[in-house]
């Protein structure tokens, strides 16, 4: 459907790393003039949740271990750390 040279697949933890980096890298994509942010990006504020239970956290692993290997094929990008986060 698109060519792969069509797609810029990125990731929050990118963003929160360098976000000038990756808004450079954004508008290089889109063939636009580059954009610099000053300051920090800050997460959006919202209601909070708590957090999912061990069991809760090994069910779901097992059940997207097998769609996250095909999304790492797909996209490149590194997110192992997914699978082992608690």
């Amino acid at each position: 459907m698109f060519e792969s040279r069509q797609l810029l697949f990125l990731s929050l933890d990118m963003l929160a790393e360098n976000h000038n980096a990756v808004m450079r890298l954004i508008c290089s994509f889109l063939e636009i003039h580059p954009v610099q942010i000053d300051g920090p990006i800050h997460e959006a504020e919202g209601p909070a949740f708590s957090s999912p239970s061990a069991d809760d956290i090994t069910y779901l692993r097992q059940i997207y271990q097998s769609d996250l290997c095909r999304f790492a094929k797909l996209t490149g990008l590194d997110v192992w750390h997914w699978l082992n986060s608690s």
